[in-house]
């Protein structure tokens, strides 16, 4: 009889230990913020680059959604970061700044972003979008440091 409790238990055990895996890869892969992007924007960061986030902040929840939102990323392979967009070494304007630097630099100074995390605005491509509700995305690229900015602003 205490065999087979042993047994029962040693499955039990095993049982939790795949299912709390399992859960765990769950919340990785649904955190993913590749996810909000492809569904919002209709793109992805390479995984091919290897690339890993090193900074992340956003302006809190919102009812509707609004606010900004801001990730670095770092990666290995930049030949996949390349060929993600049409990259533009000329800034242009946004729907509501003289350029993008002035638009990025305003969300990051609303964010209290540290210096650190910023982009050299000089060294960098950019990538820009907007949605008809007047959203936008501004993506940077700074090859030199291995660097990607994405800086969200939702209406």
């Amino acid at each position: 009889m205490k065999k087979g409790c042993l047994i029962k238990g040693s499955i039990v055990v095993a049982l939790l230990c795949i299912l709390g895996f399992a859960a765990f890869m769950g919340w990785r892969v649904l955190s993913d913020y590749n996810r909000a992007l492809n569904a919002n924007w209709g793109f992805k960061v390479p995984w091919q680059s290897q690339y890993s986030e090193i900074y992340k902040t956003d302006s809190g929840p919102s009812f509707h959604g609004d606010g900004l939102r801001y990730h670095v990323y770092s990666y290995k392979y930049e030949d996949f970061i390349d060929l993600m967009f049409a990259w533009s070494p000329v800034e242009w304007e946004t729907n509501y700044y003289d350029s993008y630097s002035e638009a990025v630099t305003e969300w990051l100074n609303d964010l209290e972003v540290p210096e650190e995390y910023r982009p050299e605005f000089a060294n960098c491509s950019y990538w820009y979008r907007t949605k008809d509700d007047k959203s936008e995305i501004i993506c940077l690229w700074d090859a030199g440091m291995n660097r990607l900015y994405i800086a969200e602003c939702f209406l």
